[in-house]
């Protein structure tokens, strides 16, 4: 199973798309998305690609919003070779190649959210920064996820919001609670007399 309990096989993968016309490409400035889009342009086929650079979810948008930002979509044709070294450098967890890579697409006004999202999740993947800010919170007595959410939310950038979602955040909060519920059950057998 893959990410969203979704089956692999019902996924449609990037080479898969049509080439026989334009594909557009729709992605809002939060983590995910952004990982998304590069992994995305990485792996498509050659054809016709543009792109349009949200500064918010595309659900959030108005319908005169997607109209007008549908036609201020850019090309992205010559983004792919980009986010394929982008993505491998990702994939191979190599500091130096993501770095050189995002000082490139700095000035892209095509990826004006790349960057920030980026770097942000290479922050859980090597601080495990949400993991710790989700213990830290549930150490000070908030364990309701739609608190944690928004708690979580506040500490992030306006426009990334709580993109790691309610299942994620939920799982790393019952981890936090076994570890402190562990941890006060050992205090305990460590106290109590023979």
């Amino acid at each position: 199973m893959a990410f969203w309990q979704a089956d692999l096989a019902e996924i449609q993968r990037a080479e898969e798309l049509p080439t026989d016309c334009e594909r557009v490409l729709w992605f809002g400035p939060d983590p995910w998305e952004q990982l998304q889009l590069v992994e995305l342009l990485a792996y498509m086929s050659d054809g016709p690609c543009s792109i349009v650079p949200l500064s918010r979810a595309v659900t959030e948008l108005t319908p005169s919003e997607l109209h007008a930002a549908f036609a201020a979509r850019r090309n992205a044709e010559s983004l792919r070779f980009f986010a394929a070294a982008l993505w491998f450098d990702f994939c191979d967890n190599d500091p130096a190649g993501i770095a050189l890579r995002l000082r490139r697409a700095a000035n892209d006004q095509r990826l004006p959210h790349l960057g920030s999202a980026i770097r942000r999740v290479l922050q859980d993947r090597n601080e495990h920064r949400t993991e710790r800010e989700v213990e830290s919170l549930v150490r000070s007595g908030v364990s309701d996820l739609p608190a944690l959410l928004e708690a979580l939310r506040a500490r992030e950038l306006p426009a990334h919001g709580a993109w790691y979602g309610d299942v994620i955040v939920g799982r790393l909060r019952d981890a936090c609670t076994t570890r402190m519920q562990a941890a006060n059950d050992l205090l305990s057998a460590a106290s109590s007399p023979p």
